[in-house]
């Protein structure tokens, strides 16, 4: 109904989150367009794009689940400093007694970013003095809100509308900005990068956690994007369409990042070279239609014209 309402005829692709109720809402939403007049090309095929973010999202929190306990605690003590007026002044009057930047209030993070989590626990590092004075001589129901059980609602969803108007011309920088093959295998490079390997292991306790996390984020990244054919192959054709990489630079990535041998590169680069010759013999045929049709009408009108 919104498509129809927002008269959305042309429909390439739709991101939504990994819940399985959307891939039954774009399962039948496939269904729908078919029968449309200009129907999703390839059948619909690649209409399923999952959302990066929120993959990135539960790939992270996959591994911050190892310091649940301790995130839990400072998350609480944020919300117990922002949860009056009167507390939230107090805790500015401790931050000016410990001489740290006053501009560096607390925040609190969402559940669903994962990124703001990072800024809340980087910023109550840097406030940690004042955390502290705070519970040693100013309140004493501090210490209670540490040992609260949190309640985070899972499917809780923060939504963003913006209303922009359609811009035709050359890309600008914000377009170059849409990465997102080299944005999944620089993810899958980064979980890599906390592995150490057990020779160059030194024991330590912050070594173990990173480790940890490491091994639950790469399995959480493996259960989305263990190949990448379980990539949606439209984001490949982008890449390859995209003037500084093309097909090369897609060969690159799959040899030098993704490590695979030559044979599975020469297969990986067939197919995708199989997929755009679909997609250029598909707009050929449309083209051809429109112009069989416009030949068609000159035609009926030449013929009904006295």
């Amino acid at each position: 109904m919104c498509l129809v309402q927002w008269k959305i005829d042309k429909v390439l692709t739709i991101s939504v989150d990994n819940a399985s109720a959307n891939k039954v809402a774009i399962d039948y939403l496939r269904k729908k367009l078919i029968n449309w007049s200009i129907p999703p090309i390839l059948g619909g095929k690649h209409l399923h794009v999952r959302c990066l973010a929120h993959v990135l999202n539960l790939i992270v929190r996959s591994g911050l689940n190892i310091l649940d306990k301790s995130v839990a605690s400072i998350r609480n003590a944020v919300k117990f400093v922002r949860s009056s007026p009167a507390r939230l002044d107090l805790f500015k009057l401790c931050v000016e007694k410990e001489m740290l930047e006053i501009k560096r209030v607390c925040v609190l993070d969402v559940p669903t970013r994962w990124n703001s989590t990072f800024i809340m626990l980087e910023t109550a590092i840097y406030l940690r003095k004042a955390f502290e004075r705070m519970a040693e001589e100013e309140d004493r129901n501090y210490y209670g809100y540490f040992d609260e059980v949190e309640d985070e609602d899972e499917d809780e969803v923060e939504a963003e509308t913006s209303k922009s108007r359609k811009r035709i011309g050359p890309p600008n920088d914000s377009d170059w900005e849409k990465r997102a093959f080299h944005d999944i295998v620089a993810i899958n490079a980064e979980i890599n990068a906390l592995y150490v390997r057990p020779e160059m292991c030194d024991g330590s306790e912050a070594e173990k956690i990173l480790v940890g996390m490491a091994v639950k984020m790469s399995a959480k990244f493996k259960k989305y994007f263990d190949s990448i054919d379980d990539v949606n192959q439209l984001l490949l054709v982008a890449l390859v369409l995209d003037p500084r990489y093309k097909m090369r630079n897609f060969s690159h990535v799959c040899q030098r990042m993704l490590h695979l041998d030559e044979m599975a590169v020469r297969e990986k680069t067939t197919k995708l070279k199989e997929l755009l010759v679909s997609l250029t013999d598909l707009y050929a045929s449309s083209i051809g239609s429109q112009t069989n049709q416009k030949k068609q009408a000159t035609m009926w009108l030449l013929a009904v014209s006295p």
